[in-house]
């Protein structure tokens, strides 16, 4: 959702926008965690493991996420554009899938087929639970992966699992998927983030009202190019976010004054930088 220069600053003070922060960051690594057969990274590859496994054997291929991902995500996009709904929405329902998958008893065989299914059922919660009900031509449009003949994409042509299922058996699907992440369905992701950090950057009066534009454009755009990305899927969408927005001051320029206080002050929110350098440093590989 595009944010106006004039509405950051209005937006809060540094101290609410830090305890949202704050709150954010907790949602993070508790609710919205990967566990249970969580994420985990072998051979600088991700798999999905069962906790209880005491070889941490893979049950689910990472090469299945890797080859539809990407695709799907692009899918998405074409989607959500088509039907006038915010991108976040997107990363939004990634997240979900991400965290159904990890959580679900019934994703050990997992398939290319079987995580579009999934993840068209995570959009269409997404856009529910953010615009409410929607409109069954809009639905038709997420569940037959069909945005339209116009715009029609590749991931259209690939995964057609919904074409299999009546209208019942998405309802049901639904309903497997809500009771699985029991009901917590609203994830911080990056463009969470990158919303209450950019609201601090607002702040430094340095900063020009065309640069600070520009920074915000690049950030949400690099957040946008991780949706899809493989090598994104175990990074903590904090992280991505910081490492958007301090790319996004490079690749702007005359920001380095406060570029240099924005890692202070992410510091100060609760985000370890120093920490979580190394996956901030991955983002911008």
């Amino acid at each position: 959702i595009t944010t106006t220069i004039e509405s950051l600053k209005a937006m809060s003070s540094p101290t609410e926008s830090q305890a949202r922060t704050r709150a954010l960051l907790e949602q993070e690594s508790s609710r919205y965690s990967l566990t249970g057969n969580s994420l985990r990274i072998s051979d600088g590859q991700v798999h999905f493991v069962k906790e209880q496994d005491p070889g941490g054997l893979a049950v689910t291929p990472d090469f299945v996420f890797r080859n539809c991902i990407l695709e799907l995500t692009e899918w998405a996009y074409s989607v959500v554009d088509y039907l006038g709904y915010s991108r976040e929405i997107v990363a939004c329902a990634m997240k979900n899938l991400q965290l159904f998958v990890s959580k679900s008893k019934s994703c050990q065989d997992l398939t290319e087929d079987r995580v579009a299914l999934y993840f068209m059922t995570s959009l269409a919660v997404s856009v529910k639970n953010i615009y409410g009900n929607i409109g069954k031509h809009h639905y038709r449009y997420i569940m037959t992966m069909s945005p339209g003949k116009e715009k029609s994409t590749m991931a259209c042509a690939r995964f057609a699992p919904a074409n299999l299922l009546d209208g019942s058996e998405l309802y049901s699907m639904e309903c497997q998927f809500l009771r699985t992440l029991s009901w917590h369905i609203n994830p911080p992701t990056a463009f969470t983030f990158l919303a209450e950090l950019m609201t601090l950057i607002a702040l430094d009066a340095r900063l020009s009202p065309q640069r600070l534009e520009q920074v915000g454009r690049v950030s949400r755009y690099l957040c946008q190019l991780s949706v899809g990305q493989y090598s994104f899927v175990y990074l903590r969408p904090s992280s991505v976010a910081v490492a958007a927005i301090v790319y996004a001051f490079d690749a702007v320029g005359g920001c380095e004054p406060t570029k240099v206080d924005f890692v202070a002050t992410v510091g100060c929110v609760g985000i370890e930088v120093t920490k979580n350098w190394q996956e901030i440093s991955l983002c911008h590989c």
